[in-house]
């Protein structure tokens, strides 16, 4: 038998379907069904170290893990971005006591504002709950029932024309960034922290720094010609800044002060280049929808030869993702009747099967 409302202790209330007893800080205590030990049991648990578990205690938990130390930088920086957004808005709400419906009305929000973070923000707050349920901080929360919608494809491959005129509305710094990132089928930051040393006498050493795949890409006639335009920039730079007294700069692909760029600096030559071509064209602000990631997908695609190998990628499965090449496979020929010869021996067998063909 429920317990009257009256005898309820503070904060307790049962839902509208009399079928469980919830608290509004802790969730679901216990069903109505079962002995009311049970509820004050989960009470007390709960009280006692439910508010110790957020959404920040889980975060700061997750970054000591050793699984998240084996990522890369861009991987660990990603989690960030997406954990950040969801702290500002549970903030110190205790993990259990966040519902499935407070999720999905945040998300739905996200939605508006940011489809791709609202999926990213989904399923890793999925993956902070199950690092948290394994270390018994949290109870297992299932968000996978959440729908997200998608958002609209995105041209990913670039023809070669319209590269061409990309590179040509950039200056000379955003042309190495485009071409290394396409001679090399290279994120933008792993083209940012490229360093001199990286040409090597078997080509240029490159690190992705998302995957932490390291690779040498082999010298052919357009690298040598990208490598001597990066390298004559920055020795030009070199001597500027020794003649201020200042050190060497640290990365290939510096900025004019020596500095190394940050992603919202090449990323707004990009686009600065993509406002350019669509004026050109007649096209509006925003036709276009290129990223610079897009030179990777468009690089990969081009290659001719045993693309894994190229790309870095530890499997297939991801390099589909990128691979947007169309296979070409063998066309059929008209539908033919053939008659088939009969092997059986028997003159009977023979006239049957005939007559049933």
């Amino acid at each position: 038998m429920a317990i009257r409302k009256k005898d309820l202790p503070q904060g307790v209330y049962i839902d509208s379907k009399g079928i469980s007893y919830h608290h509004r800080d802790f969730g679901v205590l216990s069903r109505t069904d079962e002995p009311s030990w049970k509820m004050w049991k989960a009470l007390e648990e709960k009280g006692n170290h439910g508010n110790e578990t957020t959404i920040q205690v889980l975060w700061d938990s997750y970054r000591k893990s050793a699984g998240f130390k084996a990522t890369g930088t861009a991987n660990q920086k990603n989690r960030g971005f997406e954990v950040m957004p969801l702290i500002d808005e549970f903030g110190n709400k205790p993990v259990d006591s966040i519902t499935l419906a407070d999720v999905t009305v945040y998300l739905r929000k996200r939605e508006l504002e940011a489809p791709a973070m609202a999926y990213k923000e989904r399923k890793f707050l999925q993956q902070l709950c199950d690092f948290g349920a394994q270390l018994g901080m949290c109870e297992q929360k299932i968000l996978k029932s959440i729908k997200i919608v998608k958002t609209k494809a995105k041209n990913k491959v670039m023809d070669a024309w319209i590269f061409e005129r990309f590179k040509h509305h950039a200056p000379l710094i955003g042309r190495l960034f485009m071409e290394g990132a396409y001679l090399f089928a290279a994120r933008g930051q792993d083209c940012r922290a490229m360093k001199p040393s990286a040409l090597v006498a078997e080509g240029i050493f490159i690190k992705q720094l998302k995957t932490g795949t390291p690779q040498i890409k082999e010298w052919n006639p357009d690298v040598e010609a990208w490598a001597e335009a990066a390298l004559s920039r920055y020795e030009a730079i070199k001597v500027e800044l020794a003649l201020k007294g200042k050190p060497p700069p640290v990365t290939l692909l510096c900025k004019p002060d020596g500095g190394k760029y940050e992603y919202s600096g090449v990323r707004s030559m990009f686009i600065r280049a993509k406002h350019k071509v669509e004026k050109e064209l007649g096209l509006n602000l925003g036709d276009l929808d290129f990223t610079f990631h897009c030179i990777k997908h468009t690089s990969i695609t081009n290659f001719v030869g045993e693309k894994q190998k190229f790309s870095g990628h530890k499997s297939k499965q991801v390099l589909d993702l990128y691979d947007h090449s169309v296979a070409v496979t063998p066309s059929n020929v008209k539908l033919v009747n053939h008659q088939k010869e009969i092997t059986a021996n028997s003159a009977v067998l023979q006239r049957l099967i005939r007559q049933r063909s």
